[in-house]
């Protein structure tokens, strides 16, 4: 019965304390709040649409690397290997680009 009593007066207690702890937020705080986190969505958001873009880039680059190596089984080296190397190029480019969304 003693456990019992003093289970009660601390839930009595906690509760009072949490009461106490609340704050009433107003509309305008409110606004504000839903404001700024509509606006940290649509920078993420933006940022999703860019990361899609990128990797989009990074499909097609690296397709086109692997057309000019595929050439090898059926065209002269001499006439791969320099346009082989520029794919190389846009692709690394590319990837270098991607160093700037290494912070999302």
């Amino acid at each position: 019965m003693k456990a019992n009593k003093f289970i009660q007066i601390i839930f009595i207690l906690s509760s009072i304390l949490l009461m106490g702890c609340t704050k009433t937020v107003t509309q305008e705080e409110y606004d504000n709040m839903i404001y700024e986190k509509d606006q940290q969505i649509a920078e993420l958001e933006e940022k999703v649409v860019q990361l899609q873009d990128h990797i989009v880039s990074l499909e097609s680059k690296i397709e086109e690397v692997n057309n000019q190596f595929e050439r090898l089984k059926y065209e002269n080296w001499r006439d791969v290997v320099p346009e082989a190397e520029s794919s190389l190029d846009d692709l690394n480019n590319e990837i270098n680009n991607g160093e700037d969304y290494s912070s999302y």
